[in-house]
């Protein structure tokens, strides 16, 4: 057993070294050209040969099998190339898939030449170029149809490439289209041949609403005959104004319209329409604008709706109403003064000392943003010199006197002081109490003598008024009795006079 494992060993090693090859690869773009059965017998050689579309170049094709191995293929293939397929009389070769195997060309004729072939194309083969180059002959237009109520010129019987040919109208009619022609690339006239049409486009008056037909021409309105718009009063225009009658019997560009002018309805910050508002006013409307409390407006309050859909004037603003710290010389802002003040804020004044306030001390922030009533004024108290006749001021006297001077007097020789000799300078710049009085001694005696005489004579003037009631009074009593009286009574008179 151990015998017969050696040897199969041993013929497996003998193979190796002096065995068959199996089928050879070959390099890129080549193919095996052989009708030998794989395995191959050692000493066996095949050849290679390039494929369809490629040639050699270099190296021999064949390889041999020795000891179950192939030699080297030194055989290299490269594609085909047709290299050029030859020269077109005006014309030229197009090789847009370059030259090698399997590439196609056409051939391009110079302009004014056409390309006559049954298939304008040759194909890169493996003999080189396969197919008949296209020719290129000179290109030529038929004589185009003739047109109704037209012609063109120079009649021929064909015409060459880029001739052009111009055509006309016969009569009113005019030409709708292109006045030339030109032999194509394609042996045919372009642009297409035009038309002669009569041309005559409707009466525009009617055709626009709101309008009138402020100028241009008059009927008939032949090609190129314009009129001119205008639009009536609160209407505005959208288009062009002018129009002019086109080829097709129609107004062109498109006509205009007349469309009623409409504002629509401002809108401004902190502010309203007076009245009831409405999304759009028409042409001429007018509309007024107010502001809210605490605002005020800046601009014109009434707007009209005018032409293109614009108010009269620019939408107003309204600007929130604000009022400056107020100042007043000599007095004060009662509690905490702000740098602003709103509408309707009020504001206390109130004097420093020696200073009298003089109008409203209260004011309010108003709608102008001005304070109302007006700021009030704290004046400075000042009193004038005292003057008492027969008496001094004791010390040096001032012109003036601020408030709570004081000011103490005396008297000149021969004079008495009555009510209190200093006074002060008070709230409503007087002097207070009431200034005193220097009153001369002998012309104090004399006044007092006069005032016992003045007594006496009262007494006496009383006296004579109860006399004469009582004499009176007796005369009517006797009257009463059915008396003549016939004098004055002595009993009376001395009555009257005790």
């Amino acid at each position: 057993m151990r015998t017969s494992v050696v040897l199969a060993v041993f013929l497996g090693v003998v193979r190796t070294v002096h065995g068959d090859c199996d089928r050879p690869t070959g390099g890129a773009n080549t193919e095996l050209i052989t009708d030998v059965t794989f395995p191959a017998s050692d000493g066996t050689s095949v050849y290679f040969t390039c494929e369809v579309g490629y040639q050699r170049e270099g190296g021999s094709g064949t390889v041999t099998c020795s000891g179950g191995t192939w030699s080297r293929l030194k055989m290299r293939c490269t594609i085909r190339n047709c290299g050029s397929a030859g020269e077109v009389i005006n014309g030229r070769v197009e090789y847009s898939e370059g030259t090698d195997f399997g590439a196609t060309a056409r051939v391009v004729c110079n302009e004014g030449y056409i390309v006559v072939a049954f298939e304008n194309k040759i194909f890169c083969g493996v003999n080189g170029w396969q197919g008949r180059l296209a020719t290129c002959e000179v290109l030529k237009c038929d004589a185009p149809n003739p047109i109704a109520d037209g012609y063109f010129s120079p009649v021929k019987e064909d015409y060459e490439h880029s001739e052009v040919i111009t055509y006309g109208c016969e009569g009113q009619h005019k030409l709708n289209g292109s006045k030339t022609a030109t032999c194509g690339d394609n042996g045919q006239f372009h642009p297409a041949p035009p038309k002669c049409v009569l041309v005559n486009c409707p009466e525009p008056s009617t055709m626009v609403s709101n309008s009138v037909v402020a100028g241009g021409a008059r009927p008939p309105y032949v090609l190129q005959s314009s009129v001119t718009f205008r639009c009536a009063a609160g209407h505005r225009m959208e288009g062009q104004a002018t129009v002019t009658c086109d080829i097709n019997s129609k107004w062109g560009p498109a006509l205009p319209k007349c469309n009623p002018i409409e504002c629509k309805a401002p809108e401004v910050k902190n502010g309203e329409v007076v009245g009831a508002a409405r999304p759009t006013y028409k042409y001429d409307e007018t509309v007024t604008l107010k502001c809210q409390t605490g605002y005020k407006l800046n601009g014109q309050s009434t707007l009209m709706c005018k032409d293109m859909d614009q108010w009269s004037a620019a939408l107003p603003t309204c600007i929130m109403i604000v009022c400056q710290t107020p100042v007043v010389q000599g007095g004060v802002v009662v509690g905490v003064p702000r740098p602003s003040y709103k509408h309707m804020d009020t504001v206390t004044f109130e004097c420093i000392s020696g200073h009298v306030l003089s109008g409203e001390s209260t004011v309010t922030c108003s709608d102008n943003s001005q304070w109302s009533p007006k700021l009030p004024e704290c004046t400075m108290i000042v009193c004038q010199t005292p003057v008492v006749q027969g008496g001094v001021v004791v010390g040096v006297p001032r012109p003036s006197y601020k408030h709570m001077d004081t000011v103490t007097f005396e008297c000149i020789s021969g004079h008495v002081l009555s009510g209190e000799s200093t006074v002060t300078c008070s709230d409503n710049s007087q002097w207070s109490p009431k200034l005193p009085e220097c009153t001369n001694e002998k012309a104090g005696n004399e006044g007092h003598t006069l005032k016992v005489v003045l007594s006496v004579l009262g007494v006496l003037l009383s006296l004579s008024v109860v006399g004469c009631c009582v004499y009176f009074g007796l005369l009517k009593k006797k009257k009463g009795a059915g008396k003549e009286y016939t004098g004055a009574p002595q009993d009376a008179e001395t009555v009257a006079l005790s």
